[in-house]
């Protein structure tokens, strides 16, 4: 198998004097663009401003001449940090730009509920796998279980029980994302419509949400802490001190 090592990149914005934080970072996005750009359309955007104020959990490769270079991550965000950025949060800005208010309605009722509870709750998404590296049927399933394992530990590190993301179901993505233990949002018991996600041109989305971790992912979790015990922590988090409800 592939000899990887685990990045935990953390806020580069605030770390972008370190000579690793901003190669970490150019990698990211490059990861970003060969993964998304392999499958999607033209004009889609898998990158914005959250990704510098965001944590990226990634799964590294290291290279002699080029060093560490991410094979796989995502992007995890906190609704407080991106208050605290003065930005919108995760699909926020997708539901006011589609004028989609049942949404934008479900959205704001589990954060408040969660920030009522004194829980972390995060946006989770960006993930994707480099194609260039990452080649075999085999690679690929290794790649995305240490990519659940890893994701896992770090928000069980980070005592984050509570994570939002989408599923786009043209690439069956929220397939993969039943097995972590998300679950399509709901609202009045009724299953919550596909959205259009603006920066995936052509594409769909639906919104999901976890509570509690499948065991079958921590089981991977398990499998993986030797891994997690060696990471490169790269960076120190936002300074979020801020509590704050959503509209």
């Amino acid at each position: 198998g592939l000899p990887v090592e685990i990045v935990i990149l953390r806020c580069p914005y605030m770390n972008m004097d370190d000579p690793l934080t901003r190669d970490l970072f150019t990698k990211m996005m490059h990861l970003k663009y060969k993964g998304y750009g392999n499958k999607h359309l033209a004009g889609t955007l898998p990158l914005d401003a959250t990704d510098y104020v965001a944590d990226h959990p990634l799964v590294c490769v290291r290279d002699e001449k080029h060093g560490l270079i991410p094979i796989t991550g995502s992007k995890v965000i906190s609704y407080n940090t991106s208050r605290f950025f003065n930005m919108d949060f995760a699909l926020e800005s997708c539901f006011k730009k589609g004028n989609n208010k049942t949404h934008l309605d479900e959205l704001y009722s589990i954060i408040n509920k969660a920030q009522d509870e004194e829980k972390n709750i995060v946006y989770h998404g960006g993930y994707t796998i480099d194609p260039d590296i990452v080649k075999t049927d085999e690679d690929r399933k290794l790649v995305r279980e240490l990519f659940m394992g890893v994701t896992a530990l770090y928000f069980q590190e980070n005592r984050i029980s509570e994570l939002l993301g989408f599923g786009v179901p043209k690439y069956k993505t929220e397939l993969f994302f039943y097995q972590w233990g998300y679950e399509r949002c709901k609202s009045e018991n009724i299953e919550l419509e596909e959205f259009p996600v603006y920066f995936l041109p052509g594409c769909n989305g639906i919104l999901m949400h976890l509570k509690k971790f499948s065991p079958s992912v921590e089981n991977i979790a398990e499998k993986y802490k030797f891994l997690w015990k060696n990471r490169t922590d790269q960076g120190n988090i936002a300074p979020v001190k801020v509590k704050v409800r959503a509209a």
